[in-house]
């Protein structure tokens, strides 16, 4: 049998933990923790209440079969310490007899760069809090050390292994199979460019394969027999440090693998060639806490990395006047930077609108899963995911992907959304409260979109309200420019209340003037089927949906009640 030594030296690295998947949850997690008075109050007394407080905020679901909840807020509090947002508790790591507590933070009272993750103000902000705990994080560490092989940055351990294949004239990409059968299960005394050999050999052994699908489900197998470790935890373990490099902003998508950002190679390559140090106890949890200072924090490093951001720049056709800024301090290098990064994105989301009309069958695909309550579909060679926790943030996005498909805008996209998105364009949060979902102008009118997974009685009273008040607030804005306002409420069942409400129309500005609202409420099915015969006529535009809702409204003054209005709706959807 296996000792545990051997145990340990073939166990798969991996970032944060599997229960907090998405790290941009860790912000809303911290800022709950602190708004109920957790701070330095995370003892085991304290585990069912923390995770009753982060499910009351929103960061997490607790669902009524959920068995010990406690196991939850251990996770959570564990990744945050492990992150170096929260100190830890000396007495509960293992090796910690001669070191004090005074010698850092108290436990689980907020690290430096703990209150820079509640500071920062936009996604870019978030990511740079999360570049500089992940550049500071080493494995093993005295958080983590159950592992047998010298320390070392997972971080730059993979920027060197993308490195050293575009050395050897490969394509500089990790693919899942990559990552879970292979990079997860070296560290930094493997040699990057024997890495991305390894990786090279496997890639031209799955070009050979006829059935890709077989090759990859022999090839995890394999090596999960060798190693000893499940098949499933490799592929858990690399889709969360998939999610965490990504959380960065260095990386993004390419396929189901990863990638670095173009116009962040540069930081990447700088952060990757500095020294790494062999860190005791006391050193490591400092540092961990601080956070890793960055090449763009010194005035050489930030003006190499606008040096290389001015050339992306130029392949994107932009246009940038350095002469507006201070450029002999780090500081004002960095706000040049990040205006630059700011014009870049633009012109790349502009990219991505311009070619959603020609993805729509794959909308279509998202659409039939968040419909079907499904995670997974194969989509031609491709696989598409919801996760599960995700799926609000995904529906929103989807919307907003229909209305770029449908075109016609004179706004850019980033205006017709309410929700951050990252360097892949993917959602990482819901809209704020407070407005609309997703608000799209158009030359004469205006759409406002409003999604719901709520399915119940409960549907009327989270959604008809604040749907009509965000409907009121955007004809207030519009109708004084003779533009008309239009709604449509989307969820995957209409509960009949929520269809009286929107029945009604009225809503009573603040002036106590009475206004008529035209918000049509669509199920989920009922939608596709209106774009899938849109293109499969090849009248797929906005007015697809205006000429549905201008029809649904002249059949709500004609009906008696919201079930003859449902069934009206859903008689000149049936395509």
């Amino acid at each position: 049998m296996e000792s545990n030594d051997a145990k340990k030296r073939v166990r798969p690295w991996h970032l944060a933990n599997t229960t907090v998947r998405n790290p941009f949850r860790l912000k809303g997690g911290l800022e709950a923790l602190v708004a109920n008075g957790f701070e330095g109050s995370m003892s085991k007394a304290h585990e069912q209440d923390i995770a009753f407080a982060l499910d009351g905020a929103g960061v997490i679901a607790l669902s009524e079969d959920t068995v010990d909840v406690t196991s939850i807020a251990r996770k959570w509090r564990g990744a945050l310490v492990k992150l170096g947002f929260l100190w830890p508790d000396i007495s509960m790591l293992q090796g910690s007899r001669g070191i004090d507590q005074y010698q850092i933070g108290a436990p689980f009272t907020l690290t430096p760069n703990g209150k820079r993750l509640l500071a920062a103000k936009s996604l870019q902000g978030e990511q740079e809090v999360i570049l500089r705990s992940l550049a500071a994080l080493h494995l093993p560490s005295p958080l983590e050390p159950d592992y047998e092989f010298p320390q070392f940055s997972p971080l730059k351990h993979v920027v060197r292994i993308l490195d050293s294949m575009g050395g050897i004239g490969e394509e500089p990409y990790i693919s899942r199979l990559e990552m879970a059968s292979i990079v997860i299960l070296t560290s930094g005394k493997e040699d990057p460019e024997e890495v991305a050999n390894a990786i090279v050999t496997q890639r031209y052994q799955r070009a050979g394969a006829v059935a890709k699908r077989k090759f990859d489900a022999q090839a995890i197998r394999s090596i999960a027999a060798v190693k000893g470790v499940n098949q499933r935890t490799l592929y858990d373990y690399q889709d969360v440090s998939f999610r965490y490099l990504k959380a960065t902003g260095l990386f993004q998508s390419r396929g189901r693998g990863i990638t670095l950002v173009p116009e962040k190679r540069r930081t990447a390559k700088l952060l990757a060639d500095s020294v790494e140090v062999q860190l005791g106890t006391i050193d490591y949890l400092n540092s961990i806490a601080s956070g890793s200072s960055l090449p763009t924090d010194s005035q050489d490093g930030a003006a190499d990395v606008l040096s290389d951001l001015l050339a992306v720049a130029t392949d994107w056709s932009i246009t940038f006047d350095t002469s507006f800024y201070d450029l002999t301090t780090p500081e004002g290098i960095s706000l040049a930077r990040h205006d630059l990064e700011y014009r870049i994105f633009e012109a790349k989301e502009l990219d991505f609108a311009a070619g959603q009309s020609d993805q729509i069958d794959e909308i279509l695909a998202y659409l039939k899963m968040l419909d079907e309550n499904r995670t997974h579909q194969v989509f031609g060679d491709e696989q598409l995911v919801i996760p599960k926790e995700e799926r609000p943030a995904y529906f929103e996005w989807l919307l907003w992907r229909v209305l770029l498909a449908l075109n016609k805008l004179v706004i850019p996209p980033s205006k017709v959304r309410r929700f951050n998105i990252d360097q892949d364009f993917l959602p990482v949060s819901t809209a704020a409260g407070g407005g609309a979902d997703v608000v799209a102008e158009y030359d004469e009118c205006v759409l406002v979109v409003e999604v719901t997974l709520t399915e119940n009685s409960r549907q009327e009273a989270a959604e008809g309200e604040p749907v009509r008040r965000h409907v009121a607030d955007v004809l207030e804005q519009f109708e004084p420019l003779g533009k008309d306002v239009y709604g449509l409420f989307i969820a995957r069942r209409i509960d009949t209340n929520t269809a009286e409400t929107f029945r009604i129309g009225v809503w009573y500005l603040k002036n106590d003037k009475r206004v008529d609202l035209d918000v049509v409420p669509l199920t989920l099915s009922q939608l596709i089927a209106v774009l899938r015969d849109g293109v499969d006529n090849n009248k797929l535009g906005p007015g697809l949906l205006f000429e549905l809702i201008k029809a649904a409204s002249l059949l709500r003054q004609e009906s008696s009640g919201a079930p003859e209005w449902k069934s009206r709706i859903a008689q000149i959807t049936t395509v």
